[in-house]
């Protein structure tokens, strides 16, 4: 009757278990449908976000080339006097346009074309080729949206009418009035704050812009996403397609944001670089098909996964618990105290995984205190290594002298040298600091050296750093902070000294060597760092991490720790003066994809 009585109870046991189970499988479920619906959206927005910033690469471009044509006086000097003095006395003119070129030659790897108006009344024109003009346009009409002084101005050009005009007059040669997108801004040839002289266009046909952008989406899966490009102003200037962007406009404006219509996600951002909005559309149901996907298979597996349950678990609970109960009585008599004098008595069941289970508990009941020393020693271990890792994080030595370097800049008014240290130590505190990284790139350290030695040199004028690393090396993994020290050593004993660092790769082994022509080490000294090196060598994983100085000792305990046996270090004077350093290690790149 009691035994009935235990199964009846068994049962109840196991139905509420299942529904546990259940719970848990639709919470999971739950779980895992909100963060695939969360990353579909955010997979978006990245994908919306990278077209733009491809997008905002083109007109980038556009903006960098007018800056630098607007920048050059020879440039300015030839469109606003040169050009329209020499046409007017009907002078040679091909040595201007062919400086003009010179000037402009970029423009002819990214298929630009380049326009002028000058205020006086002439327009320059340069692309396959080129024309000077006497033009009647109303430029007052023609520019009067676009910004004035030197900012910049994107609009979609249809029928250029300064070319219209020089075509009834003369003979094409050449020139082609196509659509084109215009980048364009006010040049001066004096002064930014007198009157603007002339106005710069950059133009870009728009068959190269819709090649561009058929590149950039061809780059992305952008399968049933439209994107369509529009002025501030709702013109439309890349896409056709049947949305109304005035749904979307107030006071004459596009307005920026996420939008749901019509069942499509619309997704309208501005591009950086430009009076440009792109306007990204898709479908919803194209966006969350692989969320329905996931929930019809969750709700398959849900129900399979459930039966399944319920059958086995019954089953297989009936014919384990009477030994289960007995395992477990046993267990609790289990005293690690007193492990010494208890004996787990073995069950013998004819359940093959119940017998494993029995020799388990008998071995583990052995090895449970040996195991549990293992834990206590790894974890003394683990404390030290996140000492030594807080200690890797070694503060500079230099700090308070720089301070006071740029304490007496100051006083002396030398402003831009307080920049440049101030510059250079902002760096070095910010790569210092930083404790997302147990390792770095030899690159990396090399240019936090490069950046401390900006700094040394303000302090002292007598000093030389010279670097001979093979660029095979640059992705090598290494300490991080494993260089810099090595250097500051150098420059704390000689404040006068030329500085060399070598770095080479034999047999797998990476070597960074730092020479300088100095005063070198005493005898004294190389032996007591190479006693403390061979006296950490025996027990550097338990060594305690309150090292005096924390100088070389440091660098070579971390090294140990790294590369155990495959590290190398050595330290000597050299023969005509000065010393060295070198230390070395297992080459391990960065693309090996290791989370750095």
């Amino acid at each position: 009757m009691k035994k009935n009585i235990s199964y009846k109870l068994f049962k109840v046991y196991v139905i509420f278990f299942t529904a546990f189970i259940s719970i848990l499988l639709i919470t999971f479920g739950l779980y895992v449908g909100v963060d695939m619906n969360n990353n579909i959206i955010d997979t978006q927005e990245q994908m919306v976000h990278s077209i733009n910033k491809n997008i905002d690469n083109i007109f980038e471009d556009m903006n960098e080339f007018s800056i630098a044509l607007k920048d050059s006086k020879i440039f300015k000097n030839i469109a606003i006097t040169n050009l329209p003095e020499t046409y007017e006395s009907n002078g040679n003119l091909s040595s201007y346009f062919r400086d003009m070129y010179l000037s402009a030659y970029k423009m002819i790897e990214k298929s630009y074309k380049v326009g002028i108006y000058v205020y006086d009344g002439y327009y320059i024109w340069l692309g396959n080729n080129y024309f000077i003009n006497k033009t009647q346009v109303d430029s007052s009409t023609y520019y009067q949206d676009y910004a004035n002084y030197g900012y910049k101005n994107i609009n979609y050009v249809k029928n250029n009418p300064f070319l219209e005009e020089f075509f009834k007059s003369h003979k094409s040669k050449g020139i082609v009035n196509e659509d084109t997108i215009s980048l364009s801004r006010t040049i001066n040839e004096k002064n930014i704050f007198n009157r603007p002289e002339a106005m710069l266009e950059v133009h870009i046909p728009y068959i190269k812009l819709e090649e561009l952008m058929n590149d950039i989406i061809a780059t992305k899966d952008t399968k049933d996403m439209k994107i369509l490009l529009y002025d501030i102003k709702g013109n439309a200037i890349y896409g056709k397609d049947e949305f109304d962007i005035a749904d979307f406009m107030s006071d004459g404006k596009i307005n920026q944001g996420k939008y749901k219509q019509n069942k499509n996600i619309i997704s309208i951002l501005p591009v950086e670089s430009s009076n440009i909005y792109m306007v990204s559309i898709v479908k919803s149901s194209r966006l969350y098909s692989s969320l329905k996907k996931y929930i019809l298979f969750a709700v398959v597996i849900f129900l399979i996964v459930n039966i399944i349950l319920i059958v086995l678990t019954y089953k297989i609970a009936i014919r384990i618990t009477t030994p289960l109960k007995n395992i477990c009585s046993q267990i609790e008599n289990i005293d690690l105290r007193q492990r010494s004098s208890y004996q787990y008595n073995l069950i013998q069941t004819d359940i093959h995984e119940i017998d494993i289970l029995n020799t388990t508990i008998n071995n583990m009941q052995k090895k449970l205190v040996d195991s549990l020393d293992k834990i206590v020693s790894l974890e003394s271990f683990e404390v030290q290594s996140k000492m030594l890792a807080l200690q890797s994080q070694m503060q500079p030595h230099f700090l308070y002298n720089t301070l006071m370097t740029i304490s007496a800049l100051a006083e002396n008014n030398e402003n831009d040298k307080v920049s440049r240290v101030c510059f250079a130590l902002t760096h070095m505190l910010r790569y210092i600091s930083s404790n997302n990284t147990n390792s770095v790139t030899i690159a990396d350290e090399m240019q936090y050296v490069d950046k401390y030695m900006d700094i040394m040199e303000e302090r002292f004028e007598d000093i030389c750093i010279d670097w001979n690393i093979s660029l095979d090396m640059i992705d090598i993994l290494v300490p991080k902070l494993i260089i810099q020290p090595l250097v500051e050593n150098s420059l704390k004993y000689n404040e006068k000294c030329n500085i060399r660092i070598d770095g080479f790769v034999t047999d797998d082994i990476w070597t960074i060597r730092v020479i300088d022509d100095g005063i070198g080490f005493s005898d004294g000294t190389i032996d007591n760092i190479m006693m403390r090196c061979e006296k950490v060598s025996k027990n550097y994983k338990s060594y305690s991490l309150q090292i005096d100085g924390m100088g070389i000792l440091n660098i070579y305990i971390r090294l140990k720790l790294l590369y155990e046996d495959n590290m190398s270090f050595n330290i000597g004077n050299i023969k005509n003066g000065g010393c060295f350093v070198e230390i070395g290690g297992q080459v391990e790149r960065f693309n090996d994809e290791r989370d750095i």
